[in-house]
């Protein structure tokens, strides 16, 4: 990118046309090169984001609504392609998406089927994700996603998400919104929390419970910590049952939060601690030493120190990205020397916006 480059990008960026995540690369080259235009670049950032800013429940945003209209330029027009900003980022995380895959619950739960030739082409995808290959990844999604296919759709939308700047990551709303309208219950319940950045929770109700009853089990989980910040407890307790029905470690993880700290069910609370263990949990081994530790049952916890480090080994990028590398290394130093671990487990216990805003643009993903 040269300087004439440049400042056509800043003025496309400052009227709300969203730069391609190529764009954005070649931004940041230019800007490690000329570090005096950052100021520039900043400025240009700032308006596109009052572009972009979703408006207020008193400004006359509907019930439900996930972000104000955006941009023309911004704006996803029809099935047939994807918008540049809308594309599979060429730096995709096979091991990040595979333990959200297994720490979230399977996405797929909440998928209507599509035909076969089109299902064919996503689990294709699905498949070379599995195989670390997310460019090849990438092509199958988009291709399944150019001919409407929901969860390719969606898989978009979610890496498109964890990739971009946090300015200018509601532009990916509208692609959420054509999973969601094609009966995806993962993209409902991202749709809920964009409600939830708004601090509109009725809105963001809305698409959990709908994404619950589609049955994807992240729906469920959001839709259980929020009800529970609403002081709805019983409600909230049955929905994070269901997520940990429906596979979701973080589900069960919720619900062993919700027991012990809520409603003082300790031996409730062991029990669903050690389902999210049993499914590869890092937390919910450190909750359920925590837990064992405090009733004395010292033996118990050192048998669970093993399964702690395995999880948290498997699932060690995912951990580092959400809570820093030197936060996991602390843990699991504490793990292998067999200290105490009191307060590394409830202490992580956050609402998913508070994990989320911490890291915009990563994931979606509470972990306790």
């Amino acid at each position: 990118m040269n300087e004439e480059e440049f400042n056509e990008c800043l003025d496309r960026l400052a009227h709300g046309r969203y730069p391609s995540l190529a764009e954005i690369t070649a931004l940041q080259r230019f800007l490690d090169a000329h570090p005096d235009r950052r100021s520039d670049y900043e400025h240009a950032k700032m308006e596109s984001a009052r572009e972009a800013e979703p408006a207020s429940e008193s400004e006359g945003v509907k019930e439900g609504s996930a972000a104000a209209p955006l941009p023309p330029s911004a704006q996803v027009k029809s099935d047939d392609a994807l918008e540049p900003l809308q594309r599979w980022p060429d730096n995709v995380n096979p091991a990040l998406w595979r333990s959200r895959r297994a720490l979230m619950g399977d996405p797929d739960r909440g998928m209507p089927q599509a035909s076969p030739q089109l299902q064919a082409k996503y689990e294709e995808g699905l498949g070379y994700m599995r195989a670390n290959d997310p460019v090849a990844a990438g092509q199958a999604f988009t291709e399944a996603a150019q001919e409407g296919h929901p969860g390719a759709i969606r898989e978009i939308a979610v890496a498109a998400f964890e990739d971009l700047p946090k300015e200018i990551v509601w532009g990916v709303v509208p692609l959420f919104e054509r999973a969601a309208a094609r009966g995806d219950g993962r993209a409902m319940a991202y749709l809920g929390l964009f409600c939830r950045l708004k601090e509109n929770d009725q809105g963001a109700l809305k698409h959990y419970r709908t994404s619950d009853e589609r049955g994807d089990p992240e729906g469920s989980r959001e839709l259980g910590i929020l009800l529970a910040r609403l002081g709805r407890v019983d409600e909230a307790l049955t929905a994070t049952e269901r997520a940990r029905s429906r596979g979701s470690a973080s589900g069960a993880l919720a619900q062993g939060i919700l027991l012990e700290q809520t409603f003082g069910d300790r031996d409730g609370a062991r029990e669903a601690f050690l389902a999210a263990a049993e499914m590869g949990h890092p937390k919910g081994s450190f909750h359920l030493i925590d837990l064992l530790i405090s009733e004395g049952d010292q033996g118990a916890a050192e048998r669970e120190r093993s399964r702690a480090l395995q999880n948290l080994n498997e699932h060690r990028a995912l951990m580092e990205v959400l809570e820093g590398k030197s936060a996991v290394q602390r843990t699991m130093a504490q793990v292998e020397s067999g200290s105490a671990l009191a307060g590394s487990g409830s202490s992580c216990a956050l609402p998913a916006v508070t994990a989320l805003v911490a890291a915009l643009g990563l994931s979606i993903v509470l972990l306790g």
